[in-house]
């Protein structure tokens, strides 16, 4: 696939499958990735046409709210029954989610589903260019314990569900070489030309997040502002007893907190926060840490919420959670120091630059894509062993001591890396416009030859109901075969030429049979031995993108049974020899 194909000239229609279900506007992970390729649109080249549950459509509007007006126009938010998009994984497309792909996509030019296991989709006839962030569950097999996944999460079914997408998806997107080589390479059979390895860009987060405030101070109001007006409830009842008012007055631009922007998830290494918050407690530092990951003290939901309420360490770790993105700047801007727990991610911590883009140090912990990603020699300034709380205490207590000398200089290390939002942008637009002319499987039907079906072509460009390729074509072993390929957009709405061959049949006996296109006829015919065994049937109006014939036999005959002599004991339909635009 040519990552560099030429710009269409109208805007590019993205068909974006967002997962789960969303209460909240704000998040991290890969509904901050969406952030960033919004950002990094050039307003009226794309529109973004995102597909959620509908239960997310009203904390999704005041998402798309918070962009610049410019760039809103080419949001669409949709909201999308649970029956379609509440089942994501490896079972049988139901009718009901067919027809919503079929009716979605007429509306777009690609799918971009920000996962890599929509099984939905196998039904799409638009290109399927999938997000693969990565699998965590290849880094950490370990940490995922049936008992905390729905059944249909558990690892073998996100690999089961990916597996099956392969055929029909066009290229996966990844952030790293390490997950592009070590996760997907490594466990899935997934072509190397299908991944395209786009690092994360250094990006200004105070431009992002309309972060216009000047200096700590001015920061730290906006901050208190918002909790005074926030009703906060993401917070219970003990909380908002506990730290409510005292929030509301806190001196963020002050009191010297490390701020950890992460989820609390298994493979986050959170409780390390916690071993540290102890360890620190011990040399009696006042340093606290501001989470943004959701607690509940009344119902904890993880080991993290559990071991801050079993330490006592209630004052010491406070969650401020689902905020905005010019308070998440904000809490950027006060903070002595940002600190990035987990050693893997799929790409370079966002954290990394929008903390030193608010002119806050950063330390993350020592892992491969971070390696992959910092500038030779500057690792030592950066990292943290991901296993040591007491090392990480003393680590934290030296870069406050010199924040300002290792800010300038972690600043100036991460200037070489070079790109930008944009360019990133470019790139993904790049291999969607290509996807959809060449297409995920099947035949790039070419607009001047046409695709010969003897021994040499691949087995699966034939869909299923065929026997072996032979010198001439192949036979249908079933009396409908499916045939699938890539009609490209240079050659949409032309006309297309089926060559077929009849099978053996008794003397006089007359064939009928049909070609479907998506399940629909298009053509009807009938062999009835006046002009030989050859058959040539025009579809007219074929249109771009994934084409889907049913070959249909009224009859199978097998050789042996019409002729004595043969030794063919195989049921026939219809053979197919080629398939080719037709001659105006």
């Amino acid at each position: 696939m040519n990552a560099s194909a030429e710009d269409s000239p109208s805007k590019l229609r993205i068909g974006v499958v967002v997962p789960g279900l969303h209460k909240a506007a704000f998040g991290e992970g890969l509904l901050q990735y969406l952030i960033f390729l919004i950002r990094g649109l050039t307003p009226g080249v794309a529109q973004l046409n995102l597909a959620m549950r509908a239960e997310s459509v009203e904390a999704f509007m005041t998402w798309r709210s918070h962009m610049p007006a410019d760039l809103q126009a080419d949001i669409v938010v949709t909201g999308v029954s649970h029956t379609i998009l509440s089942d994501l994984w490896p079972t049988p497309v139901s009718d009901e989610q067919r027809n919503w792909v079929r009716s979605f996509e007429a509306g777009i030019d690609v799918w971009f589903p920000i996962q890599p296991h929509y099984t939905i989709l196998e039904s799409a006839l638009k290109p399927v260019v999938a997000l693969f962030a990565d699998f965590v569950f290849a880094e950490y097999p370990t940490l995922f314990p049936d008992e905390l996944f729905p059944k249909n999460q558990l690892p073998e079914r996100v690999y089961e569900a990916t597996m099956k997408m392969v055929l029909s998806t066009a290229g996966y997107i990844c952030f790293s070489e390490h997950v592009k080589r070590r996760q997907i390479l490594r466990h899935f059979d997934i072509p190397e030309d299908k991944i395209f390895v786009i690092p994360h860009a250094p990006f200004d987060y105070r431009a992002i997040a309309g972060a216009n405030f000047e200096g700590r101070e001015a920061a730290a109001e906006r901050i208190r502002e918002y909790l005074r007006d926030e009703p906060l409830k993401w917070r219970d009842a003990w909380q908002e007893r506990l730290l409510g008012e005292t929030l509301k007055e806190f001196p963020f631009e002050h009191a010297p907190y490390v701020f950890v922007s992460t989820r609390a998830r298994p493979h986050k290494n959170v409780e390390i926060i916690v071993r540290a918050a102890l360890a620190l407690r011990r040399r009696y530092s006042n340093v606290k840490f501001i989470v943004t990951a959701p607690m509940r003290w009344d119902n904890p939901q993880d080991e993290f919420t559990r071991q801050v309420i079993a330490h006592g360490l209630h004052w010491d770790i406070v969650s401020v959670s689902h905020t905005p993105t010019t308070i998440h700047a904000a809490l950027y801007a006060c903070a002595a120091l940002t600190l990035h727990p987990s050693p893997f991610e799929g790409g370079f911590p966002f954290t990394a630059f929008e903390a030193l883009s608010m002119n806050c140090p950063v330390l993350l912990a020592d892992g491969a894509v971070a390696r992959e990603t910092l500038p030779r020699g500057s690792e030592d300034l950066f990292l943290f062993s991901p296993i040591s709380p007491k090392g990480l205490a003393e680590r934290i207590e030296s870069v406050i001591d010199a924040r300002d000398e290792v800010l300038l200089r972690q600043q100036e290390a991460l200037r070489g890396l070079g790109g930008s939002l944009r360019g990133n942008v470019e790139k993904v637009l790049g291999i969607m416009r290509s996807a959809i002319e060449t297409g995920p499987i099947g035949l790039d039907l070419a607009t001047s030859d046409a695709v010969v079906y003897d021994a040499a072509a691949p087995v699966d460009l034939e869909g299923l109901g065929w026997h072996r390729g032979e010198s001439w074509g192949r036979w249908a072993s079933e009396r409908e075969a499916a045939l699938v390929y890539w009609n490209p957009r240079s050659n949409a709405s032309g006309a297309l030429e089926i060559r077929l061959n009849a099978p053996p049949r008794h003397p006089g006996e007359v064939y009928k049979g049909a070609i479907k296109v998506h399940g629909e006829i298009a053509a009807n015919f009938v062999v009835d031995g006046s002009a030989g065994n050859k058959i040539s049937v025009r579809i007219e109006n074929i249109p771009a993108g994934r084409i889907e014939l049913g070959i249909m036999s009224d009859v199978l005959r097998s050789p042996s049974s019409v002729d004595p002599r043969s030794s063919d004991p195989r049921e026939l339909g219809l053979g197919i020899v080629s398939v080719g635009p037709a001659e105006s």
